[in-house]
């Protein structure tokens, strides 16, 4: 019922069966491996208002996790925002690294505090 394309949108196939409904298309969505994906509501509300037939419909995304870090102004703390993963990639340890040496911070952060927060990738529900 489902496909993954290779940009990362998930697609059901709506030429040869037409979908009766919205909700039927997010409950089946649900139900699939595809379920921790970021369901686009807006393509399946536009599909079911549109004149004109398509044969693939965009039902969801897979989107990576991703890490905001933000600096103090006096450059003494870096606060960062965890993203999780909708179905796609969580962020590993050197990436966190990555973005936390990107926004300035050289030394002095604990490893520990970032393992955690990364840790919280298992834990919580996907894009939260």
């Amino acid at each position: 019922m489902f496909k993954l394309a290779k940009n990362g949108n998930i697609l059901m196939d709506v030429a040869a069966a037409s979908p009766p409904s919205a909700a039927f298309v997010v409950e089946a969505l649900e139900r699939s491996p595809y379920a921790d994906c970021a369901i686009d509501h807006e393509s399946i509300a536009a599909y079911f208002k549109q004149d004109t037939p398509v044969t693939q419909l965009i039902v969801a995304q897979q989107k990576d996790a991703h890490i905001e870090v933000a600096l103090s102004d006096d450059k003494m703390q870096a606060i960062a925002k965890l993203t999780t993963a909708q179905g796609g990639k969580m962020i590993n340890l050197e990436d966190a690294k990555r973005a936390i040496v990107k926004v300035g911070v050289t030394r002095g952060y604990k490893q520990v505090y970032l393992e955690n927060l990364l840790k919280q990738q298992l834990e919580s529900l996907p894009g939260t």
